[in-house]
């Protein structure tokens, strides 16, 4: 008897032990299905748990385990989203600063590539028989078939057998002189392109109209003789690009306007005849940087003001016009010291002044007049040791008119 109460007992304890393990696997398992990923937390929508044995005590040991470390996940599940994104603050992107630093250094702004300048880049050369056309339409222009010599013009020969052309080895035309030859109508535009031209004579003709701009373009022009036609309007500035020009003639015209001060750039100009226009305004200074001339002719225009000091101080200067203006006050000093000058034409303005002593430097004058001023005191006696002295004019000058006692001596 006493055997089976203990087997009694032994089988009532484990069906007690029986009952708690299934008390703790219901719990595990509610546990788990509450903390699967996507489910409320268990808090929030609570599972309804079976109705407890008398002697399911054990819950002490439910909380024990995986109860609290639901809770802990949750909390740090919690916590890790409303912690801020790493990005965010740890490693701050250098975007800016990369992107600005190489736009500000790198890429330079349009002033700092200057276009080539036109020299870069030389236009090619006009071939022979563009000059040739060039000179048909000169001709066509300049009324040819009127002309006294046209020998060789519209015709198929070689252009330095054409009257008054000439040209180099290659064939290029350097040279066009036709003086005297009856030209008339225009000049035409088409002399451009002629650009190996060195010499262009067109004196005493009777061509009309406006100096083309296009002269410009003969960069390699020394000599420029229009006088003696009938060319009007004003002398355009382009003529200060003829930078190897040593010689120009536009005198006995009916050109008007002022002096252009362009004309200061051509720095290898020797002679400036300007004479018999209608030319107004004064003398630019510009004009001073011209220390190679030799020869100005400025008479029988409308010039006015003072005549400036640098034409007095001109080493080389041989030849002075400036007749029939209306310029006032003074000679300049220095022009008493130039002693290659060998004509010096003032008459016909309003000059004061009295004429010095070192008039004697005077040594190679040929041509001095004088007349029509406003001179005054005596004839210096140094006056009649110019031994090359030709032609003496001192009529209406002031007082310079009352002594002309050793006029004999002129030869």
């Amino acid at each position: 008897m006493a055997q089976q109460s203990n087997t009694s007992k032994g089988g009532g304890a484990r069906t007690a032990l029986a009952c708690v393990g299934a008390a703790l696997i219901a719990a595990v398992a509610v546990v788990v299905v509450s903390c699967t990923p996507g489910e409320p937390t268990p808090t929030a929508a609570p599972t309804p748990r079976p109705s407890p044995a008398p002697t399911a005590t054990p819950t002490a040991t439910i909380r024990d385990e995986p109860a609290v470390t639901a809770t802990q996940t949750a909390t740090a599940a919690a916590t890790a989203t409303r912690m801020p994104a790493p990005t965010a603050t740890a490693t701050p992107l250098p975007t800016a600063t990369a992107t600005l630093t190489p736009s500000a250094t790198s890429t330079p702004t349009p002033q700092a590539s200057p276009l080539p300048t036109p020299t870069a880049t030389p236009v090619p050369r006009p071939s022979v028989e563009d000059q040739r056309a060039a000179l048909v339409t000169f001709y066509v222009a300049a009324n040819g078939p009127n002309w006294t010599n046209r020998e060789g013009w519209f015709s198929d020969l070689p252009l330095g057998e054409w009257h008054g052309v000439t040209t180099d080895q290659e064939g290029n035309v350097i040279e066009l002189s036709l003086p005297g030859n009856r030209l008339s109508g225009r000049l035409s535009q088409s002399i451009a392109i002629l650009p190996n031209l060195i010499t262009l004579n067109l004196f005493a003709n009777q061509i009309a109209g406006q100096l083309p701009v296009e002269l410009a373009e003969l960069r390699s022009l020394k000599t420029l003789n229009l006088a003696q036609n009938q060319f009007t309007g004003p002398i355009p500035p382009e003529i200060g690009k003829l930078s190897s020009i040593t010689d120009i003639d536009l005198s006995s015209n009916e050109l008007s306007g002022t002096i252009p001060k362009e004309i200061g750039l051509l720095h290898d100009l020797t002679k400036l005849e300007l004479t018999y226009n209608k030319l107004t305004g004064g003398i630019p200074l510009e004009l001073s940087s011209l220390e190679a001339l030799t020869h100005i002719g400025f008479g029988t225009n409308e010039l006015s003001g003072t005549i400036p000091r640098w034409i007095g101080q001109l080493d080389d200067l041989i030849w002075l016009d400036l007749a029939d203006n209306r310029f006032t006050g003074g000679l300049p000093d220095g022009i008493w010291q130039r002693t290659k000058l060998q004509v010096l034409l003032v008459a016909r303005n309003e000059l004061t002044g009295a004429l010095p002593q070192e008039i004697g430097n005077l040594i190679e004058l040929r041509e001095l007049d004088l007349n029509t001023n406003r001179f005054n005191g005596t004839i210096p006696d140094e006056i009649w040791s110019l031994a090359n002295l030709q032609y003496l004019d001192l009529r209406d000058s002031g007082a310079l008119g009352t002594t002309l006692a050793n006029v004999g001596n002129l030869s």
